[in-house]
């Protein structure tokens, strides 16, 4: 289950009650976190994926490289 669905799941178990609570909690951080410039580490990330993009693996064949059966996934 994806973090949207989960999110959707507990978004939809909540009371309006809770829903109210919940809001008065967190309803003003949420768009609180601020945007940086990225550091060295997320910068030669970035350059990398500029320069290395082109390869394309299929996700079974990926998860195979890792050891492990996407059947069993």
């Amino acid at each position: 289950m994806s973090t949207r669905e989960m999110a959707n799941t507990i978004y939809y178990s909540l009371t309006e009650e809770q829903l109210k609570r919940f809001i008065a909690l967190f309803g003003l951080n949420i768009n609180s976190i601020e945007e940086v410039e990225p550091d060295d580490f997320d910068s030669e990330l970035i350059a990398d994926s500029e320069i290395d993009n082109d390869d394309v693996m299929d996700l079974d064949d990926y998860v195979r490289s890792l050891g492990m059966n996407p059947n069993d996934l």
